[in-house]
């Protein structure tokens, strides 16, 4: 069905077993589908550039959704993962202009590109089953302002978050601090670890939070960064004050 700039609407059978690379790059008027609980994994490259497709079901039969599979998917403004997807490839949801959130529950691994260019993004939400980011995944990501990377990360490509011109606070992994994550200079930066130690960075130096005194309306900022950023278990201490979320 590749390139068939009328097809709207399409139903797939369950006796469809597999849905076969790009085959539905293009469609530019297909709006909605649902795909059937038979399949494993989205493809390289299926809905890729369907410009108007707003609505899609995953059934949790799927684990995988791979290279490009939503590429310029534009009217696409929000979809939910199931718990079963374990992997985004590379380029998955990039230039998907309209998507404004997105909750990766069960996903470890994240390509590059992924999400690169959603000028919409302003939410997502890890959890401890992530490890990998890839190189640039959410660069130019220029709605997005709270971020909080959780520990179990080993690995965070680079520029990863470049051009995330709104960003004015991520929590990161004590483990990336030397990455080359280009992250805007006017992003407040934490790095934290599995002890829950926390660490703040100011400029090139990097202090452990014991020995940091944060004024109120910073304070706040974190707080609020831990929360809707996706921390599981946000903790920030202020004066004689733990708030948690």
């Amino acid at each position: 069905f590749s390139e068939c700039s009328s097809l709207k609407k399409i139903p797939i059978p369950n006796s469809v077993k597999k849905i076969e690379n790009g085959s539905f790059k293009g469609c530019s008027s297909l709006e909605e589908i649902s795909i059937p609980s038979s399949i494993k994994a989205i493809e390289n490259d299926t809905f890729s550039n369907c410009a108007k497709l707003k609505q899609v079901s995953i059934p949790v039969s799927v684990s995988k959704i791979e290279d490009k599979a939503f590429f310029g998917c534009s009217s696409l403004n929000k979809l939910k993962i199931p718990d079963s997807v374990t992997s985004i490839g590379n380029s998955t949801f990039s230039k998907c202009s309209s998507l404004y959130k997105i909750s990766l529950q069960s996903v470890n691994s994240i390509g590059d590109f992924a999400f690169s260019d959603c000028i919409a993004l302003k939410k997502i939400k890890f959890t401890k089953n992530l490890k990998f980011i890839g190189k640039s995944a959410f660069s130019g990501c220029e709605s997005l302002k709270y971020l909080f990377i959780p520990f179990s990360v080993v690995d965070i490509g680079n520029n990863a978050f470049n051009q995330c011109s709104s960003l004015e606070l991520i929590s990161l992994p004590i483990s990336t601090y030397s990455k080359k994550l280009n992250i805007n200079k006017k992003t407040q930066i934490t790095y934290t670890n599995d002890s829950s130690d926390s660490y703040y960075q100011f400029g090139d130096i990097l202090f452990r939070g014991d020995n940091v005194t944060m004024d109120r309306k910073l304070a706040i900022k974190y707080y609020k960064m831990a929360i809707d950023g996706g921390s599981e278990q946000a903790m920030l201490k202020y004066g004689n004050v733990l708030f948690t979320g």
